[in-house]
């Protein structure tokens, strides 16, 4: 003899649609946020009504963004300058470490870290613009280094962006 259980799982129905009537275990999204229907819901019904709806997750991901940098002064042939960037714990995060020739060609660029050192470099010719990548998951807080090395005294520009949430 079989057993008719019903419905046992949360089914995924994608945006809240006004004109959809739902059934128990709809899941939908609405305004950045994830809603499981509790009961039938007649159509219309907006996944704030708590008679209906259960909020499950808030979704909304707020990127922190980072926009570092300026100008970086160097004073001789081996000067190391550059700019740096903490990221806190358990964030996932995107970052480009850009230098541009100014008044000083720079040489080399790195975007190293303080947990494992040099996570990308880039040796310039004269003149030109360089950037370096680098993006992952972090467990403990990590600073980020954007270091480049010039040829002259002078200024140039030197930036780190990105995000991380």
């Amino acid at each position: 003899m079989a057993t008719d259980l019903g419905k046992v799982g949360i089914r995924m129905r994608g945006t809240w649609d006004s004109s959809t009537a739902y059934e128990v275990l709809d899941a939908v999204y609405y305004n950045y946020g994830t809603y499981i229907a509790k009961q039938s819901v007649p159509a219309g019904t907006a996944p704030t009504n708590t008679s209906y709806w259960q909020k499950a997750l808030d979704a909304p991901i707020s990127p922190t963004i980072i926009n570092e940098g300026g100008t970086i002064a160097t004073s001789n042939t081996l000067s190391y300058t550059g700019i740096s960037y903490t990221i806190p714990a358990n964030k996932s995060f995107v970052v480009s470490a850009f230098i541009k020739y100014n008044s000083s060609e720079p040489k080399e660029v790195y975007l190293s870290t303080s947990d494992v050192g040099i996570q990308d470099y880039r040796k310039m010719a004269g003149g030109e613009k360089a950037a370096c990548t680098y993006g992952g998951y972090t467990t403990a807080a990590i600073t980020l280094y954007v270091w480049a090395r010039y040829g002259s005294a002078g200024n140039n520009s030197v930036s780190l962006t990105g995000f991380y949430f």
